[in-house]
């Protein structure tokens, strides 16, 4: 016997106030509101999460759909939310910086979405297509659209589930609102020097995409160039906190770091969170170049934190053995899937190779989970 039920019998006067409270709850509709949102998209260009110029790509939005308890909108608690929400949106607009071209190959897109789930267009198999391509070039380096779908406003729900107190008749289900979104799509073949067939290709372009590089100058990327440690001071900062986080100011820490300087504010600040240690007293040794044996502490102390300290070696990696310093470190990058090593057979590491910029974009790319 449920504690409402018990309290109506007990206090038999209350029963004329429950009632008419339940009353008004059905005329006024405060129980249900049923709605889609937008979640996430995909973008699917020969298997890469962007646009190709040139080159048609398949806009899969997900959406959302779900029971909301409304305070002053919805509809009856006797008329639920419909068990699915099946409904087609289009694209509204499509555009982008000056000097491309958007076309919208396929306009609409069909979703069929259970209550209590997402789902993304893919499920019905019918999706977006759009193509972007300039007729010189590139518009931008950082090269990004804007994609609407549906209305940015909420449709109007019906008002049928309202009715008089008494009234026989309730609508059969509660009406749905939907919500329209926009969507940035970054557009691939940014960097004249990076092979779109490489498997460094779509984590570059997620450097590119979340302002943690703009490549090494002239359209270009160096992918097979060595990174030194100044540099490597803004890019695991940036990626550590954001692409727009300023350093505080140098204060002249290091002999071999001028300040003010260009790198200098970042090395004191990389130094300062304790993600990298100076080379010798009052030294930083900004030029040296950065090896594959300085990454794997250096990107675990700036996700995790300078107290972090990794599980003990085991002997993952043939070259780098169980009593060396770095293996705890090493070992963890690849636990947790950010490197498969450099060579099988018996399985490397190559810890003291140079760690070129292509491999620092995997690096930082799995670490900090970069997206499109």
């Amino acid at each position: 016997m449920s504690m409402h039920h018990q309290f109506v019998q007990e206090n038999p006067s209350s029963v004329f106030l429950a009632a008419a409270v339940l009353a008004l709850g059905s005329l006024t509709g405060c129980h249900h509101r049923c709605e889609v949102l937008p979640v996430s998209i995909t973008v699917d260009t020969n298997g890469n999460d962007f646009l190709e110029p040139g080159q048609p790509g398949s806009v899969e939005p997900s959406l959302n759909y779900k029971n909301v308890a409304s305070g002053n909108e919805g509809c009856p608690i006797s008329d639920p939310c419909p068990a699915v929400a099946s409904m087609s949106r289009m694209i509204s607009d499509f555009t982008g910086p000056l000097g491309g071209q958007y076309t919208v190959l396929d306009q609409t897109a069909s979703y069929s979405i259970p209550i209590g789930d997402t789902r993304s267009c893919v499920s019905t198999g019918d999706c977006y297509s759009v193509l972007v391509t300039a007729p010189v070039g590139r518009p931008v380096l950082h090269w990004d659209t804007m994609l609407t779908e549906g209305a940015l406003e909420p449709e109007t729900p019906a008002t049928n589930w309202v009715f008089p107190l008494n009234a026989s008749a309730l609508a059969p289900a509660c009406s749905i609102t939907s919500y329209g979104a926009q969507w940035t799509l970054h557009v691939g073949h940014s960097f004249s020097d990076v092979d779109a067939a490489s498997g460094f290709y779509p984590f570059i372009e997620k450097l590119l995409h979340n302002g943690i590089t703009s490549g090494c100058g002239s359209g270009a990327y160096c992918p097979a160039a060595g990174i030194l440690r100044e540099q490597m001071s803004v890019f695991l900062l940036k990626s550590n906190h954001e692409a727009g986080f300023a350093p505080p100011a140098c204060i002249g820490v290091f002999q071999d770091v001028p300040c003010p300087g260009p790198f200098a504010d970042w090395i004191e600040e990389v130094v300062n969170e304790g993600i990298i240690d100076p080379c010798g007293s009052q030294e930083f040794c900004p030029a040296t170049v950065v090896t594959r044996r300085d990454m794997a502490a250096w990107l675990i102390k700036a996700e995790l934190g300078r107290a972090y300290v990794p599980p003990p070696a085991t002997g993952i990696f043939a070259d780098v053995p169980v009593t060396d310093p770095s293996a705890p470190w090493i070992e963890f990058l690849y636990r947790t899937d950010i490197t498969a090593g450099c060579g099988t057979q018996p399985l490397r590491y190559c810890p003291d190779d140079p760690n070129t910029r292509a491999q620092m974009a995997v690096f930082l790319g799995r670490t900090f989970h970069f997206t499109f």
